[in-house]
């Protein structure tokens, strides 16, 4: 286990004598990582004969303190180490509201229960399995992972800042959920959509504009609702949006249930990004900005905010469209006008974001520049939801790769 009293330092001291005279000492220093995240030192007074001598005797006293250290028991149940780990980060701004809130509702209602009272120090990697196991038997993998995730993180922090000798997840094996089929929409339900699209909204509406983004951006319906205009640039040739901020939810910690929205910045560093637009959805956003402007322009003098600083998919009052609206409308609409995907499943907003990478990876677009244009943490993540996952696409590729190995033949022939 790593130690944590670290970074050993001598400095010498002086100060006046009884007699009048300059008494030389040695100051030793520890360094070590506190609850907070942040560095902390302590001190102690060396009076040997030399520095040599002092060096020994820092040493000595670093091993005493860490052997206290690793000896100091963790008194805390799993629920109070858990609610505390959830809280510092909430606090410390790495968990979002929303995210926060989601944990501390999966905590309170399948880790609580089953391990709640039980010691934190002790809980063994056969404790852990046996509350996998009884999870099983009434939730997804999926779910059971999520938890195994929250509770992993506990430990894993813990052990980190040596509040534990041991982590019991270390001889735990992570759920694996099966990979989810994704539904996106053939090209006979893309000419559907757009069949019904046309006929419920005009372009320049909210809801045409929001699948519009879906559709042709692969936007994240967060992403979708937290756009403003200052995020857009419609400059002929240089047509693009900017991914600046995304709507999050805040629900209940005790039921799950939504209360309200609020904007944040995205979750990771891949998802402000910058993406391209295509001429389809350049012009979808330049009819959406001119019925926008113009109802800005008929408001009364007293506006609450400056146009650019409007939402895309708002109202000129300055608000944003919340994504439980959005989905909802959407899986509405589509269920009403039967607009199935590949898996024989009313498509939703989301599935149009898939659509969007399908498309993409038939037409042949790189995995790695359509990990960047998604937002994609880590290209292999692209690769493994959307790489194959087209029949279509899959097809395209060996014509590609017969094509080139026709070439091939028929030059050996010349």
């Amino acid at each position: 286990m790593a130690e944590k009293y670290s970074a050993p330092y001598l400095r010498e001291k002086t100060k006046r004598g009884k007699n009048g005279g300059t008494v030389r000492y040695w100051q030793g220093i520890l360094r070590y990582k506190g609850d907070d995240g942040k560095w902390h030192q302590v001190t102690k007074i060396f009076h040997a004969s030399g520095k040599k001598e002092c060096k020994k005797l820092l040493l000595e006293w670093q091993r005493e303190m860490n052997n206290a250290s690793s000896t100091t028991e963790d008194k805390r149940t799993v629920e109070e180490a858990v609610e505390s780990y959830l809280n510092y980060q909430h606090n410390s701004q790495r968990l979002a509201d929303s995210t926060f809130s989601s944990h501390t509702y999966f905590a309170k209602r399948y880790i609580y229960p089953y391990l709640g009272s039980k010691s934190f120090q002790k809980l063994t990697y056969q404790d852990i399995e046996a509350w996998e196991n009884e999870l099983r038997l009434t939730l997804a993998e999926s779910t059971v992972a999520r938890n195994h995730a929250i509770l992993l993180k506990t430990y894993k922090n813990a052990y980190r800042k040596q509040e534990i000798k041991d982590n019991p997840f270390d001889f735990v094996e992570s759920p694996r959920p099966k990979k989810r089929q994704i539904n996106y929409l053939t090209l006979e339900g893309k000419k559907k959509l757009d069949a019904a699209v046309d006929l419920k909204w005009q372009p320049g509406t909210t809801y045409y504009t929001a699948i519009a983004l879906a559709r042709y951006a692969g936007l994240r319906v967060s992403e979708i609702c937290g756009l403003r205009w200052s995020d857009v640039i419609l400059h002929k040739g240089m047509e693009k949006l900017k991914i600046e901020r995304v709507i999050g939810l805040r629900t209940n910690a005790d039921t799950n249930a939504f209360t309200d929205s609020y904007a944040k910045e995205p979750k990771t560093r891949a998802g402000k990004r910058t993406v391209p637009l295509m001429d389809i959805l350049a012009e979808a956003l330049r009819l959406r900005k001119q019925q926008m402007k113009k109802e800005y322009d008929e408001l009364a003098t007293d506006k609450k905010c400056k146009f650019d600083d409007l939402y895309v998919v708002g109202n000129v009052e300055g608000d944003f469209l919340t994504t439980p609206n959005l989905k909802e409308t959407f899986r509405y609409f589509a269920k009403k006008n039967n607009i199935l995907g590949a898996l024989n499943t009313p498509i939703t907003i989301h599935g149009l974001r898939h659509t969007f990478a399908t498309d993409s990876v038939a037409a042949g677009i790189d995995i790695k520049s359509l990990s960047s244009i998604l937002g994609h943490e880590d290209a292999s993540m692209t690769l493994n939801i959307y790489a194959s996952s087209d029949e279509d696409a899959k097809a395209v590729a060996m014509e590609k790769l017969n094509a080139v190995y026709n070439r091939e033949q028929n030059e050996d022939i010349v």
